[in-house]
């Protein structure tokens, strides 16, 4: 009797899966999607710009679906599924059950805390960065153009609504909160602690100055968090090879859901964990399949998202990055990649911390090694450069990738471990002294550029506002004729502050950050100009010898024809 009831809810399940997959698919088809985006503009009243575009979103969304809706049958129904089910239950059983739970609070409140402080300045800036000033007025997340999934569809949730509403500092707060959970996994899956000695080198990862970039983005702040814990969660299940490959794939995919830039998280994490088997003299042929395993899951995962999910980029000479594969870039964008880590990473006091924590890092790994000192001596330089360079990712083979600082999360990482080696390797008392000061003295000044780069932000949002309401100002006394929307024309660019010129010497990056608000090149002068209610369109105009100038200051020099207006800012 037993066994009829399992069968018939065997089928039942069966049933209910299939149906779920074969609605899925139908989502693929073209004319089915056709149907669908003709009721969403009737719904929405509103037309879609390139509909092949959103028929190529809707397609890989449907996918999307029923891969999804294939793991969870995998993992319920399948004999191998209950078994990786089961095996991630215990091992997390196992971590959570060999700490007190006070002590997990503890340290969650000490990251969050550490957190808070070290981003006080960004937080309190209230600076919409880049994107932010679109989201913002338009209230349109855009990120499944990019294959964003995660972005896409949790912001509905985060937000409480289809249409963005600016939640800061909430999102700031839930990306700090997913650092901290972040920094707790790392430690568990490196260290087996969560001892704060061990935790404060891994929150470099967080608070180094390239992040800052991901941290200052209102809206992507706690996505690009969430996609480096999705890099990092499959290490916590290495001792198990089927665990470990589902949750490397796994976890890539959605990485790459949330903000792919984090893939290179999982690549220099493999090779630290090869490094430190190899240190410990661990068996080769161990070392061999534990890298052969993260390089299978590595390339099935991306290769799953750009075939499966990845939606299509149009990319034409002017975009600022491209994804076409191009192995012959490689040298050169690796090239690029070094120049742009070395001379931005924080100022000359940050960079001599560096240099010396890993100059003593390498003798403590020589020292500390339980294989042949010289063979670990000679070995150390080379897997350096390679963690390096690969450390930029999949980008590194893109025809044009992008160099902009929020790409560099491998970078952050690779820092981030070269100070919980220092902690790891101790080989005296006195170098154990040594690891904490340098450690210590890395934060502090890693934590001196994020204040900095706080007031930086806040200084080029007053001088901002200051500049683009003389501008509106002026454009107003001549438009009092006028009954239909204005057209304008932004010719140069107004700049940033020179509160920060002392700032931008003594960080180079800081002018790579924060750049002019209103410019020729920038996509956003609309939403810019239209946030202070003044109703206009932002488009190309060439000067003729009819447009009349009607305003000549220090700032700014105004045109008029008509409706017509040329702004050439100073």
């Amino acid at each position: 009797m037993n066994s009829l009831k399992k069968n018939k809810k065997e089928i039942f399940i069966n049933i209910f899966f299939c149906t779920l997959i074969i609605a899925g698919i139908i989502g693929t088809i073209t004319a089915v999607d056709n149907i669908i985006l003709k009721y969403v503009q009737f719904f929405f009243h509103k037309t879609l710009r390139k509909p092949e575009r959103w028929i190529d979103i809707l397609q890989n969304t449907s996918r999307l679906f029923v891969f999804t809706v294939c793991t969870i049958y995998f993992l319920v129904m399948t004999n191998t599924g209950m078994r990786i089910r089961l095996s991630i239950r215990n091992k997390l059983s196992d971590y959570i059950n060999s700490f007190e739970r006070n002590k997990i609070i503890f340290t969650t409140i000490f990251l969050i805390v550490f957190f808070l402080i070290a981003y006080f300045n960004v937080i309190a800036a209230n600076y919409f960065y880049e994107d932010d000033v679109f989201r913002n007025y338009t209230g349109n997340r855009s990120w499944i153009g990019f294959s964003r999934y995660i972005s896409e569809f949790l912001s509905i949730f985060l937000h409480n609504n289809i249409s963005l509403n600016d939640i800061a500092p909430l999102t700031h707060f839930i990306a700090i909160l997913v650092s901290a959970i972040t920094v707790i996994i790392l430690s568990l899956a490196l260290t087996n602690s969560i001892a704060i000695k061990k935790v404060l080198p891994l929150s470099i990862i967080f608070i180094m100055p390239f992040f800052s970039q991901n941290f200052s983005y209102r809206f992507d702040a706690p996505y690009m968090a969430l996609s480096i814990l999705f890099s990092a969660i499959p290490f916590l299940f290495m001792t198990d090879s089927s665990t470990f490959i589902f949750t490397s794939i796994f976890g890539l995919l959605l990485t790459c859901f949330s903000y792919q830039a984090s893939v290179s998280v999982y690549i220099v994490l493999t090779i630290y964990f090869a490094l430190k088997k190899l240190i410990n003299n661990n068996n080769i042929k161990e070392i061999f399949t534990l890298t052969i395993k993260a390089i299978l899951s590595f390339i099935v995962a991306l290769l799953i998202f750009k075939f499966l999910f990845m939606n299509k980029m149009n990319n034409t000479a002017d975009d600022y990055f491209s994804t076409r594969i191009k192995i012959s870039a490689l040298l050169k964008n690796a090239v690029t990649y070094i120049k742009e880590t070395s001379s931005y990473t924080g100022g000359i006091v940050t960079k001599l911390i560096i240099i010396l924590s890993a100059t003593v890092a390498y003798l403590q790994l020589v020292l500390f090694s339980k294989c042949r000192k010289i063979l670990t001596a000679l070995m150390l330089p080379i897997v350096a450069v390679l963690t390096y360079v690969l450390s930029f990712g999949p980008y590194l083979i893109f025809e044009r990738p992008t160099f902009t600082p929020r790409a560099f999360i491998g970078f952050n990482v690779m820092i981030a471990l070269i100070f919980l080696t220092l902690e790891e390797t101790p080989i005296s008392k006195k170098s154990k002294i040594l690891s904490m000061i340098l450690t210590g003295c890395m934060i502090y000044s890693l934590i001196v550029f994020l204040f900095t780069y706080g007031n930086c932000l806040k200084n080029q949002k007053e001088y901002t506002t200051f500049r683009i309401s003389t501008l509106l100002n002026d454009i107003s006394e001549n438009t009092n004729d006028l009954t239909d929307k204005i057209n304008i024309c932004v010719k140069g660019s107004m700049e940033t502050t020179q509160k920060n010129r002392i700032a931008e010497k003594n960080y180079p990056l800081i002018k790579k950050l924060i750049g002019p608000s209103l410019t020729e090149s920038s996509s956003w002068n609309d939403e810019i100009l239209n946030s202070y209610n003044f109703k206009c369109i932002c488009k190309d105009i060439e000067i003729t010898e009819e447009f009349l100038l009607v305003k000549n200051t220090y700032y700014h020099t105004i045109y008029r024809l008509n409706n017509d207006f040329i702004v050439v800012l100073k």
